[in-house]
């Protein structure tokens, strides 16, 4: 019996030491950038690194007040949140009605999509550069709205059908007897109960949109160039401008991580209960 406690304990301490290596690996480069953020041109590229130092604002300064990075920051917020509202919009009733509908080949369709999902983003990178280029959509809203749907619809749809199986069919069949439509049946039966999937969608495909780089980088030149891209004005051939590569870097990430701790709710409930059984 004590045994078997020791080795419970001993298990315990392994788990917790394994735990704290994962952390310290996460949470590393994030302390490194943030340091660097704080530090002067000289400090920044001394070696050994200092770990003492008399931390400084004028890199974050200079991004607001020099570089126009709220320029790019807007563009990378609008972006994201028109694209993922629109696939939302989109995704939504597609998902509902391939949970619906019971065609033949509809298993392909939901293949096709995923697939869709899969493509490298470099393979489609030349084609919708050609495209644009064509019909003048290069530097525009609309041409980086239109290539991120491409990625965050399929995700979208695969991600809300999966919890309109799980929506039961006889709420909908009782709604429909009260005479509602079946957009009706939709709207204020099936997509109310799944509003944490809806939740969790629309978060994972707007980190998705604001941290997109490889795109924003082909398709963009200065109207509607994104924070992302603007990082790399900072590497230039004589210099490379640490400070306010790891500051820029900084404000990026904040969004994220403080809209992550606000929804985590319904992040981690929306992807993992799926609770909803008939």
């Amino acid at each position: 019996m004590n045994y078997l406690k020791h080795d419970r304990s001993s298990k315990s301490v392994l788990d917790y030491i394994i735990a704290i290596i994962f952390i310290f690996a996460a949470l590393f480069p994030i302390y490194w950038i943030l340091t660097l953020s704080l530090k002067n041109q000289i400090d920044s590229f001394v070696y050994p690194p200092t770990w003492i130092f008399k931390p400084i604002a004028d890199n974050y300064i200079k991004l607001f007040v020099d570089e126009s990075f709220v320029k790019y920051l807007i563009n990378s917020l609008v972006v994201s949140i028109i694209s993922v509202g629109i696939g939302l919009v989109l995704g939504a009733p597609a998902a509902y009605a391939l949970s619906r509908l019971k065609i033949k080949g509809i298993e392909w369709l939901l293949f096709i999509i995923l697939c869709i999902r899969m493509i490298p983003p470099m393979s489609l990178a030349v084609p919708f550069f050609t495209i644009f280029a064509k019909y003048r959509m290069i530097d525009t809203y609309l041409g980086l709205i239109i290539v991120y749907l491409t990625f965050t619809l399929p995700l979208i749809i695969w991600i809300l059908k999966a919890f309109f199986d799980e929506v039961p069919q006889a709420l909908e069949e009782c709604a429909v007897l009260e005479g509602c439509s079946t957009f009706q049946v939709f709207r204020k039966i099936s997509l109310p109960l799944i509003s944490e999937a809806t939740v969790a969608a629309a978060i994972l495909s707007w980190i998705f949109s604001w941290n997109e780089f490889l795109f924003a980088m082909i398709l963009t030149r200065e109207s509607a160039k994104t924070a992302p891209v603007m990082i790399t004005s900072f590497m230039k051939f004589e210099d490379l401008e640490w400070g306010l590569i790891a500051a820029a870097s900084m404000i990026i990430a904040f969004p994220v991580v403080i809209f992550g701790i606000f929804v985590r709710r319904y992040l981690v409930s929306g992807l993992t209960s799926g609770a909803l059984k008939e």
